[in-house]
């Protein structure tokens, strides 16, 4: 079974076949073989106590994914203040590679894989930001950028993936025994 939440929603609603549950991961019970955290971690004022709520749901065997921005990587350099994924105030946390071992850690978790999987758009729109343009301009980014470009974005994106050093990451988790 699927099953979405979103303590955010102003009602339990359905999202296709798939219900969406107003509340918070630590208010969920059952058992999954997986959960996921699709660029939201960043947004949770308690990464660590979040994900030891997604701990005690999985079953054993069972994965946590975490995608989110990464730091110190190479949008984080060449970008700085302009990188798009940065998105404050909305984000409350960065964090690096080496911060989400340790976040896992602390959550009774082990990082078994990361995929890193930023697209050509985040340049470009960084870009942009670089420009004064926000995100949400009515300009496209074909008004601001050729195919080329925009190609060239996506081409140096999907080089920069297979190096793991690209602005966005998934982080595949694995939940460490409990001891006894």
């Amino acid at each position: 079974m699927v099953e979405g939440i979103d303590p955010f929603n102003a009602k339990d609603s359905w999202y296709e076949d798939i219900p969406v549950y107003r509340r918070s991961i630590d208010q969920m019970e059952g058992e999954y073989g997986l959960v996921m955290f699709h660029h939201s971690l960043e947004h949770v004022p308690d990464p660590v106590s979040t994900l030891r709520s997604a701990a005690q749901l999985l079953r054993p065997g069972g994965t946590c994914l975490v995608r989110i921005p990464v730091m110190g990587t190479y949008f984080w350099h060449r970008f700085g203040v302009n990188w798009v994924e940065l998105d404050a105030p909305r984000h409350l946390h960065l964090f690096s590679v080496e911060s989400m071992h340790l976040l896992a850690e602390q959550a009774g978790f082990k990082v078994r894989k990361i995929v890193f999987d930023s697209e050509g758009w985040e340049i470009a729109a960084s870009i942009r930001y670089e420009q004064d343009i926000p995100l949400r301009s009515p300009q496209s980014l074909t008004d601001s950028f050729s195919l080329s470009d925009l190609m060239s974005f996506k081409q140096q994106a999907d080089k920069l993936n297979t190096l793991n050093d690209a602005g966005r990451a998934g982080f595949y988790l694995e939940r460490l025994p409990t001891p006894t």
